[in-house]
């Protein structure tokens, strides 16, 4: 993420002054993308006019926000599930800047049609987060601490668990010689349609017909993996459920 929006904005013309990391050389790395000076100690971090964003995972935050004082900048954290009171301490001008996106290492994701969703202690930092969000995409929303919660509740289900389940099919086939590949075309058309329609309205499967001779099959093949065979039962089931008539979305 850190390295993302910092690529980003620096192509969109917005000069980076440092670039702090507690490891010297991802720092470094960093910094010389964007010509900034690498910083590795929290006390060399220059206090002034600036906009600071801290991208780490949620459970390093706090620690770090507890660390810092900017009390003339704007300061603002990227993580899911943490309120933006946690930098009021740091700074009265404080907010959060959240794109909803996957980022990987290896990845070459772009925000240009990625939701940024912001928060802020009043209503100029806002507004100077929206002129700094419109540099990354020209989908920006205004999105409370709670509201931001249950967003990434929802993005573990539709991303994180659904890559798990690549992971466990890519195994499958790979024991068995098949190309993961070869699935590359039902995965796309699987996300295309949940982007297009209800995905209620487009599951498919053994389990939405409650087709148990097939879903019993499958369970058994599975039987030298136990915890994936508990995982097919356990998802087979939460089909089922959800697509009982009195489960059934209402218009």
């Amino acid at each position: 993420m850190a390295t993302r929006l910092a690529t980003t904005l620096f192509r969109k013309g917005t000069r980076i002054h440092q670039v702090y990391s507690p490891t010297p050389a991802h720092a470094a790395k960093l910094a010389k993308k964007v010509q900034a000076q690498a910083v590795s100690q929290l006390g060399n971090i220059t206090d002034g006019d600036y906009l600071y964003i801290i991208s780490v995972t949620d459970d390093a935050l706090p620690a770090l926000a507890h660390s810092v004082n900017f009390p003339s900048g704007i300061i603002v954290h990227t993580a899911g599930t943490i309120g933006m009171e946690i930098l009021a301490q740091v700074s009265p001008h404080y907010g959060i800047l959240y794109p909803l996106q996957t980022f990987s290492a290896t990845s070459r994701t772009t925000f240009s049609h990625v939701p940024v969703c912001l928060e802020a202690s009043d209503t100029a930092t806002l507004d100077f987060l929206k002129n700094i969000a419109t540099l990354l995409t020209s989908d920006i929303r205004e999105i409370s601490s709670a509201e931001r919660k249950i967003l990434h509740l929802a993005a573990v289900f539709a991303c994180n668990f659904p890559n798990a389940l690549y992971t466990i099919a890519h195994n499958i086939l790979s024991e068995h010689g098949l190309p993961f590949s070869i699935l590359h075309p039902l995965i796309m058309e699987t996300a295309t349609k949940a982007t297009r329609m209800n995905p209620h309205d487009a599951q498919t499967g053994p389990a939405f017909r409650n087709d148990l001779n097939i879903i019993n099959t499958h369970q058994e093949m599975l039987s030298g993996t136990p915890e994936f065979r508990k995982l097919y039962e356990l998802l087979s089931e939460a089909i089922i459920a959800l697509h009982k008539p009195e489960n059934l979305p209402h218009e």
